[in-house]
């Protein structure tokens, strides 16, 4: 017992944490190795190089040098001859010729650059090791297109791949008139403007790099056919921020495997196992994941049969499908039924411009929408469904208070059966209080105290007060759970807690049952016969048209594809030369992806929260040691080591670049800046730097509790 858990704590905490000390330690102390060698070379009197902060444990004097290795083995440092820590400088006519000021501008602009040149190679190198030992990245292989950005929209030319050997016959027709429009799952992206496409990551990064929305890049992708056939598309290709007005994307999402994944972090409802692999939706064979679309464009929301191969045994799972209502289906406070064409659904300030049934449009604002902008998940002639737990975060409030997957809430505080918009409203009013949630567990109900605390999502700025649940619509049961103002049901007399038996004398017991039924019936007159307490009503709907009701409004969901593993591809450079180049490349464009950040952060496209500081980079590599293979972490510390040269060389005073920024103008200036107002301009680029420090540790220690607590 006793050595499992020291294994268990040296694989959780103190392997991680020694991993990441010594690699943190490597890229400080690199960098000033670089400073240390380059003044030897100009004769500057180097009085120590020390590996660590601290107090001195140990070392050794060689001539005039110190080499010693300090308590705290976070990095080094290099003191030359003159340099005094946090002493304002003096002007001296005579600097000792030995001393860092007794150099020329040049000698001392090779002693600064010296740092960010040496971490520039050891990332370089680090990338190098990684490519010839081999790594896992996503594959550059499209899992998804989101509706109404770039990649959905864009215009390609199609031509026949290029087929080996090159004496082998070529398809010479047009491809099939599916193609259309738009880059598609299964589709593989070859290159962005030229570049090679290795990796899913490249295609965020070509993204991030845009300018503006405006900014055009060219795109290759390639498509295999339905009779096998693969086939090349070029067109250009613009970005658009994503919903969070946060970063350029292109709108594509990574493909995944039909393979089910681990995760730690949720627990599903779904009956699968991790290993577990899809092989059939209703008997229809699934050999890639976004093959599922397909099925779902048949599905009506009644249970089907999933298919799996669990170690070699082949099983058969009945799954209900999650209905839901499309997101850009809204009802108007009359009751009039409308689609959104354009405006920023369930994010930002109102302003939409809807099409009604008849053609017509027209532009409101979101408080003239029933439910504003928060879209109930399932509304059918405005009887709205009730919630049930789709997800648990296992270390959420909800986790911890006993609430589980497939539970169906039937109330919370002082409501009965809420609506989504009635959830978000009452975590918002409860927040941080111990609050009460019913729910219903094989016909059983359970009072469990919940308490919500306030969160922000990745990327965002606004709090919101959260429980750690992803809910779906009750389908199975065709329970009322509220209506929808100036709906048809709420005119008809239907209430909450009405359980719908019949639509026209047809029985019906889910509302996916309810949808079929209606789907026969559109525009004739609706009855529904209904279950209230003990009594037993029919209500007359009237003649159901298309501005109350229709079909397509109505998505069937068969799995939610997180549930999946990624698509990987391994890169593994076996030529030492091609080691080298990929090397180069992926530090050139970890350091372009860094100014890109910055240049981000300024025109305020990416929120603050997003940055890390010491505290979270230390929880990111302990997580990277954890979870991941050795070389993923080398890959982790080489891109810290690109960034650490792209940050030390900005022109900012105290670091490398600041520093300079000094030696340029006193080139031009055939004099250095006076000491005073170096004085002034390094004391006040030390204290903006401490603040951004303590801000962003503060940042991330406050992120941390938050999770915690």
């Amino acid at each position: 017992m006793i050595i499992a858990a020291n294994s268990g704590l040296w694989g959780h905490w103190v392997g991680p944490i020694l991993q990441f000390v010594i690699g943190l330690g490597l890229v400080v102390f690199i960098h000033e190795l670089g400073h240390f060698l380059v003044a030897k070379l100009v004769g500057i009197n180097v009085e120590r190089f020390a590996f660590g902060f601290g107090p001195r444990l140990f070392g050794i004097k060689r001539g005039e040098t110190d080499y010693c290795v300090n308590l705290l083995p976070l990095g080094g440092y290099v003191k030359m001859l003159g340099q005094e820590d946090f002493k304002p400088l003096t002007e001296t006519d005579k600097p000792d010729p030995r001393s860092y000021e007794g150099k020329t501008v040049g000698q001392r602009f090779a002693v600064i650059a010296a740092g960010v040149v040496m971490n520039v190679i050891l990332a370089v190198v680090l990338f190098i090791i990684v490519g010839l030992v081999g790594i896992d990245f996503l594959a550059p292989k499209v899992g998804g297109v989101v509706p109404g950005y770039p990649a959905a929209e864009v215009e390609l030319d199609w031509s026949p791949a290029p087929v080996a050997p090159a004496s082998a016959t070529m398809p010479d027709d047009p491809p099939s008139p599916q193609f259309g429009k738009g880059i598609k799952p299964g589709d593989a992206i070859v290159s962005i403007n030229g570049n090679q496409v290795t990796s899913f990551n490249d295609i965020s990064v070509e993204s991030v790099l845009a300018s503006d929305e405006q900014e055009q890049f060219s795109i290759v992708v390639r498509r295999t056919d339905e009779s096998g056939r693969a086939w090349i598309g070029k067109g250009d290709i613009s970005v658009k921020l994503d919903t969070d007005g946060k970063k350029f994307v292109f709108g594509i999402e990574p493909a995944s495997t039909t393979i089910f994944a681990e995760d730690d972090e949720w627990a599903g409802s779904m009956p699968f196992q991790p290993g577990d692999r899809l092989t059939s939706i209703a008997g229809k064979p699934i050999e890639n994941l976004w093959e599922i679309s397909k099925a779902e464009e048949n599905a009506d929301g009644t249970p089907v049969t999933a298919t799996i191969d669990r170690q070699g045994e082949t099983i058969e799972l009945r799954v209900q499908p999650a209905i839901h209502t499309n997101s850009d289906v809204v009802w108007l406070k009359d009751g009039r039924r409308a689609k959104i064409v354009s405006g920023k659904a369930l994010q930002g300030d109102a302003d939409y411009r809807l099409r009604l049934p008849d053609g017509s449009e027209l532009e409101v604002n979101s408080d003239e929408l029933a439910g504003g902008l928060i879209l109930e998940p399932l509304d059918i002639l405005g009887m709205l469904a009730r919630l049930k737990i789709n997800a648990v975060n296992t270390g959420s409030r909800a986790g911890k208070a006993g609430i589980k997957p497939e539970d169906i809430i039937i109330g919370y505080g002082d409501h009965g059966t809420p609506t989504l918009q009635e959830l978000l409203d009452i975590n918002e009013r409860v927040v941080g209080k111990a609050t009460d949630m019913t729910v219903l567990r094989n016909d059983e109900q359970l009072t469990l105290k919940v308490t919500p605390k306030l969160r922000s999502s990745p990327g965002e700025g606004v709090k919101r007060a959260q429980i750690g649940i992803t809910n779906t619509p009750d389908v199975a049961h065709a329970i009322v759970a509220a209506l929808r103002e100036n709906s048809t049901a709420q005119r008809a007399g239907v209430m909450p807690g009405d359980l719908i038996e019949q639509v026209n004398s047809k029985p019906v017991s889910s509302w996916a049952e309810v949808i079929c039924v209606l789907r026969e019936t559109s525009g004739q007159a609706i009855s529904l016969g209904i279950r209230r307490a003990s009594q037993k009503l029919t209500i007359d709907l009237g003649t159901v048209d298309e501005s109350d009701f229709s079909p397509d409004d109505y998505q069937a969901r068969l799995l939610r594809w997180g549930y999946f593993r990624p698509q990987m591809v391994t890169i593994r450079k076996s030529n030492p030369i091609e080691a080298v180049v990929w090397g180069a490349q992926e530090t050139f464009s970890k350091m372009l992806v860094s100014y890109a950040t910055l240049r981000a952060l300024i025109r305020r496209t990416v929120s603050t929260d997003t940055l890390a500081g010491p505290v979270g980079i230390a929880m990111i590599a302990v997580k990277v040691g954890r979870h991941q293979p050795l070389i993923d972490f080398v890959y982790f510390m080489a891109f810290i080591s690109a960034i650490v040269a792209v940050f030390n060389f900005l022109p900012l005073p105290v670091v490398d670049g600041g520093h300079a920024v000094f030696l340029i103008i006193e080139k031009l200036r055939g004099k250095p800046l006076p000491a005073k107002v170096m004085n002034i301009i390094q004391f006040v680029g030390l204290g903006l730097l401490l603040l951004v420090f303590v801000l962003l540790t503060w940042q991330d220690i406050a992120r941390k509790l938050a999770e915690l607590w």
